[in-house]
């Protein structure tokens, strides 16, 4: 073989075995890469504010808005006609919260941009003693109290208070007592004060063709009984125990 033939081989020789260096080497850096990729991917996630890399995380969640609350037409308070209309318009503000979304945070500020008249007037020096972020922010259940205290003056309260003493079913107005049941047992508070109590009140309360069929089925619950109650109701009425209320 000549010299030159030998230089070529040795020159072929060496080129395959570099080739052969860098396929092994290529494949140690991938085994190496896939061992902490893991580790990389998961520092990544605990450092995001969102916890994920998924781009649709670091999209900004839509904010609620006054027009919002308003599209869904809430009821107005003007702060009149007494307690009773101050319990129907927590109900009526109370099915809007939910129908719009509202946050519980923003709770009192979208319903007390619903107040008029004497409510206004109200609210208005409220938020002028204790400033306006502190009374937006006031909770919900907190507002409620500090209505109840201002708009349920302790004579109405005498009222309401005797008004529940003496509660009874009109006919087969069911839904009308357990209505008016609730609203008087928020206001009322003193003659509902542990389960047993507000039960056994509310058994005193339905018609007497339904008081012993009630106590029979012993409810545990308010809401038991409102649910038995309303059945044996609509018995009634099917069997003409007594006429139904237009």
């Amino acid at each position: 073989m000549s010299s030159s033939s030998s230089k070529k081989l040795k020159s072929k020789k060496g080129s395959t075995s570099s080739a052969m260096s860098q396929k092994d080497c290529m494949k140690f850096m991938a085994k190496q890469f896939a061992k902490v990729l893991p580790d990389i991917v998961s520092k990544i996630q605990t450092d995001s504010p969102h916890g994920s890399v998924d781009s649709k995380a670091d999209k900004p969640k839509s904010t609620f808005q006054f027009k919002h609350f308003m599209a869904c037409k809430p009821l107005e308070f003007t702060g009149k006609n007494g307690a009773t209309a101050m319990m129907n318009w927590f109900d009526a503000i109370e099915l809007t919260f939910l129908q719009s979304g509202c946050p519980d945070e923003l709770r009192t500020l979208n319903a007390t941009g619903v107040f008029r008249e004497k409510a206004l007037e109200w609210w208005t020096t409220e938020r002028n003693k204790r400033g306006n972020e502190v009374a937006h922010a006031m909770p919900w259940d907190d507002l409620k109290q500090l209505m109840k205290d201002h708009f349920c003056p302790p004579h109405e309260l005498q009222k309401l208070e005797n008004e529940f003493w003496n509660l009874t079913q009109k006919g087969s107005d069911m839904d009308g007592l357990i209505t008016r049941f609730k609203q008087l047992s928020v206001l009322c508070p003193g003659q509902v004060e542990t389960a047993p109590k507000t039960v056994a009140k509310f058994i005193r309360c339905v018609a007497p063709s339904l008081t012993n069929h009630l106590a029979s089925a012993n409810p545990q619950t308010i809401e038991d009984a409102y649910r038995i109650a309303t059945e044996l109701n609509n018995n009634c009425v099917l069997h003409g125990t007594f006429d139904k209320v237009s």
